[in-house]
């Protein structure tokens, strides 16, 4: 993209500037005060919406709306345009208003390849002016990488340098954690089956063992999640059928001289081991 002609209304020192570069590279100069750094700011906001040296770090209370205009104008008379071209030798003229920084009129309505161009001129520029020198030079060995950043307009990539780094830490840590609840899981998982260190093989060996003793089929450890599937669940324990009838005939048998069982008491274990084979006790005691 080059500029054909640029044109200038009430932008910081410029009243009315028109100029037509005709696309070629040019060399501004000119005494301390002549608008050479105003032109650089009115074809940054034309591009970008903003004027960068009014931004960032050490600039207070300076602001686009108050400070762009020119002394006694109103944003909505400072305005700047220009006609450019593109590789294509497609034309286009654009405009910007300081009282719609955010807009940018386009005529003809910019095409595909006019919104790129566009949309990359919207990053800005990148000036070395003698103040921002001096800084860095000035500045303390242990800040200057800040500082480049800051010439640059990289705070926003520093920024997100912080961001990946924060992250990557916080993730660190969770893996730490989680790879402690595993080692504890598998000390606890081989104390339970019985073994002395946990090993995949060891595992798959203790739970085949099992298996089999309950009709199971071996598995292998990519199966260990179906370590219950086709086997045979042990039969119940069931208790023997019960006679009520029984029962009642043992109950009314309980009622028994207090002497019969007395003595053979007397006598210890084998006293009632006798007393029972010789029914001297009722069936219901025995039970």
């Amino acid at each position: 993209m080059r500029i054909e002609s640029l044109q200038v209304k009430n932008v910081r020192g410029l009243v009315d500037f028109h100029f037509e570069p005709k696309g070629q590279n040019v060399v501004v100069c000119g005494p301390n005060g002549s608008g050479k750094s105003a032109l650089v700011d009115a074809i940054d906001f034309l591009f970008t919406g903003r004027i960068t040296r009014l931004q960032g770090k050490g600039t207070g209370e300076l602001s686009l709306q108050t400070h762009g205009p020119h002394i006694g104008h109103k944003p909505d008379e400072a305005i700047v345009s220009a006609e450019i071209s593109l590789s294509s030798n497609k034309r286009f003229k654009i405009e910007r208003r300081m009282s719609q920084p955010k807009k940018l009129s386009c005529i003809p309505q910019a095409d595909t390849e006019m919104e790129a161009v566009l949309k990359i001129s919207e990053r800005g520029y990148h000036v070395l002016s003698r103040r921002e020198i001096l800084k860095y030079v000035a500045a303390e060995p242990g800040t200057r990488a800040q500082e480049v950043q800051a010439l640059l307009n990289l705070e926003e990539i520093e920024e997100l340098r912080k961001l990946l780094i924060s992250a990557e830490r916080e993730f660190e840590k969770e893996v730490r954690l989680r790879v402690k609840d595993i080692t504890l899981f598998e000390t606890d998982l081989a104390k339970t089956m019985g073994l002395s260190l946990f090993t995949l093989v060891a595992v798959e060996a203790a739970v085949n063992a099992q298996r089999a003793l309950l009709g199971g089929t071996a598995i292998t450890p990519g199966m260990f999640g179906s370590t219950k599937t086709a086997i045979e669940s042990p039969g119940a324990v069931t208790s023997p059928s019960t006679n009520p009838v029984l029962i009642a005939g043992d109950m009314e048998q309980i009622q028994f001289d207090k002497d019969t069982c007395q003595a053979p008491c007397d006598q210890g274990v084998s006293g009632v081991a006798q007393a029972i084979t010789d029914d001297a006790v009722p069936r219901a005691v025995q039970l």
